[in-house]
């Protein structure tokens, strides 16, 4: 009968220690602050709505849904080819 390997044995020692470590924010306080500047309600210097009145489609665009002009070079910036020697 072999014996267990002990790099094995460290090795889900080790991943039972970190997973058992993970954990969800207990307090999400300050995970997220969505901008308005008319608001009153400053987080870590940064004016914020309050969170209570966060919603989805704070999160949420259209923008992307729409296409957009892949010709516009609004930098004006220049590619130039690069020659092979």
């Amino acid at each position: 009968m072999k014996k267990p390997s002990h790099s094995l044995l460290h090795s889900l020692v080790t991943l039972a220690l970190l997973l058992g470590s993970a954990k969800a924010d207990p307090q999400p306080l300050q995970d997220y602050c969505i901008a308005d500047a008319s608001q009153p309600f400053f987080l870590n210097g940064a004016p914020c709505i309050n969170p209570s009145l966060a919603a989805s489609s704070h999160f949420t665009t259209s923008a992307l849904s729409k296409p957009g002009d892949t010709k516009a070079n609004p930098f004006r910036l220049q590619r130039q080819a690069h020659q092979r020697h």
